[in-house]
């Protein structure tokens, strides 16, 4: 869409909800969006060193390393793992979730750094609300506006008993709910359903 629209993708990257980093191939920070940029300021999981490499605690830091390192080699690191995923974690509570992968090399782009970008690392905050498009899933599967509270509070975590407790209802009026939930979507299963409202977020989600 960048390519074919003639677009700065730094002006799509910097509308993102989840954090984006790129890296260069000394694994220097070149550029953060801006939800990233809040991250490495106020989140104590992950900050950077003096030349500009991510750093994490000691703990994690070796894993984080050979992640890089990784997803730096790309294809030519045959039969290897390439990039991959990484849960941070601090003793404040604070958890982030990394997803580290190759970027190719970008051209024709209005930045000083176009065609030095070697990774790319998506961050999440693993305790943020997950919004649905409630627009769509109305559109798509005529779910009611109760049934959608319901949907986004599964989404998020709450069991059954719980969503009843939040929503002021019986247990079983949930189950109802879900029933028919299940048959508009065409689910079978909580799995199913679950699986179906991760593609139906608002915020782009980088997938583990």
């Amino acid at each position: 869409m960048v390519k074919q629209e003639n677009l700065s993708l730094y002006s799509v990257l910097d509308h993102l909800k989840t954090g984006v980093i790129l890296l260069d191939h000394q694994l220097s920070l070149i550029y953060s969006n801006p939800v990233a940029q809040s991250m490495l300021e106020h989140d104590s999981c992950l900050g950077l060193d003096l030349y500009n490499c991510l750093k994490t605690n000691a703990y994690d830091q070796n894993r984080l390393d050979q992640l890089l390192n990784s997803a730096l080699l790309g294809q030519s690191a045959l039969n290897a793992d390439v990039g991959g995923v990484l849960s941070l974690s601090d003793a404040k509570g604070q958890q982030l979730m990394l997803t580290i992968v190759p970027c190719s090399k970008l051209k024709n782009m209005q930045h000083q750094n176009a065609g030095q970008h070697q990774i790319a690392v998506f961050l999440t905050d693993k305790h943020q609300h997950y919004a649905l498009s409630k627009a769509y899933l109305q559109q798509a599967y005529q779910l009611s506006k109760r049934e959608f509270e319901l949907c986004e509070l599964l989404l998020n975590g709450y069991k059954l008993e719980e969503i009843a407790e939040h929503c002021g209802i019986t247990l079983s009026s949930v189950r109802t709910y879900f029933k028919n939930i299940y048959e508009k979507t065409q689910c079978n299963s909580q799995i199913e359903l679950m699986h179906l409202l991760m593609g139906c977020t608002i915020h782009f989600e980088h997938i583990g």
